[in-house]
């Protein structure tokens, strides 16, 4: 069975040890919403919303431990996210997700951004840095 729980500081040191397996940034829990996917009693998965301002959100660190791909957790954690996000009314919710990871998101309702002008100079920075941090290519995505 699966569930979603939000995180709780208890938690913290075991998300960033997934996040530095993925080679993620490091969380905090102060400016973020946290999502724990449990796979039959067990932790299989994770990611967050990192609050960008009062309207944006950013969702990101979405992660399945390797026991547990296939089992659409992955899913289950971005629907799980877009909810929360919806219940705190944040307007705007971007994603930057590795190109072949399109399909993925935007069946969730994420669209690729063209026109960067009235995206957040901190999303922008994110995105940015992410370009030239990996070598696959990165895409930046709006709810």
């Amino acid at each position: 069975m699966l569930h979603i729980v939000k995180a709780k500081l208890d938690d913290l040191q075991w998300i960033n040890s997934q996040y530095e397996k993925a080679d993620f940034v490091p969380s905090h829990l102060d400016n973020e919403e946290i999502g724990i996917a449990y796979f039959n009693g067990q932790k299989a998965g994770l990611g967050r919303l990192v609050k960008v301002d009062e309207n944006t959100f950013e969702m990101g660190g979405i992660y399945t431990l390797e026991d547990y791909r296939g089992k659409k957790i992955a899913d289950s954690i971005v629907a799980f996210l877009i909810k929360e996000a919806r219940k705190l009314q944040i307007q705007n919710v971007y994603c930057i997700p590795f190109e072949h990871l399109k399909p993925f998101y935007s069946k969730h309702g994420f669209q690729e951004v063209v026109d960067l002008a009235a995206v957040p100079k901190l999303v922008i920075d994110k995105y940015n840095w992410c370009l030239e941090q990996y070598d696959i290519k990165t895409l930046l995505m709006k709810l």
